[in-house]
């Protein structure tokens, strides 16, 4: 019984230590060769066109050109470009559509909660052979604050568009650094 005892708690220490150690060699930038960037590689270039408002929300392309620029910045592998022909890879998108409705009511049946409802689709372009190598379509939903004021409903309108457009360009970079990661997408 001792024993059984003695194994056990052997064991009930060596889990967290093991969990530690994988969670810290995850962090520290290890990776399985053949993955990620090849030491003193150049940065892959990436442009990114202007997207299509067909929604006619005013701004709302500059919103998520913004937001995609502003992460693909972030990485150490990836240059912003803003001449085609100097692109390894090109980011196409477009607003198609948005809808608002109120979700929550007052007593005075004044919206005090609005739901955002937008469909977008992008895609992204490997330029050397001119081949889609992603493409999405998408429905997202957000939601803002009604208020009695016109100028307060317009700006919290504008920050939940920000915030979705900054979920759509986070998700585009992290499948732009998966295919460039990739050895098949050199």
């Amino acid at each position: 019984m001792r024993r059984v005892q003695s194994v056990f708690q052997r064991t009930v220490k060596t889990i967290p230590a093991a969990l530690i150690f994988f969670l810290l060699l995850g962090g520290c930038g290890y990776h399985h060769q053949g993955y990620g960037p090849k030491a003193g590689a150049t940065p892959i270039r990436v442009r990114v066109n202007i997207w299509d408002n067909k929604a006619r929300e005013f701004g709302l392309e500059g919103f998520f050109n913004q937001a995609i620029i502003n992460w693909l910045q972030e990485s150490r592998i990836i240059k912003v470009v803003f001449a085609d022909e100097s692109a390894d890879y090109t980011i196409a998108g477009s607003i198609d559509r948005i809808e608002f409705s109120g979700s929550a009511f007052d007593s005075h049946d004044t919206p005090t909660a609005i739901k955002a409802i937008m469909d977008t689709s992008w895609q992204i372009r490997r330029n050397r052979d001119n081949r889609i190598v992603w493409k999405k379509h998408e429905r997202r939903e957000g939601g803002y604050n009604g208020d009695s004021e016109a100028a307060m409903i317009r700006s919290n309108r504008r920050q939940a568009l920000k915030a979705m457009a900054a979920e759509v360009a986070e998700q585009i970079y992290v499948q732009l650094n998966h295919l460039i990661s990739t050895p098949l997408n050199p």
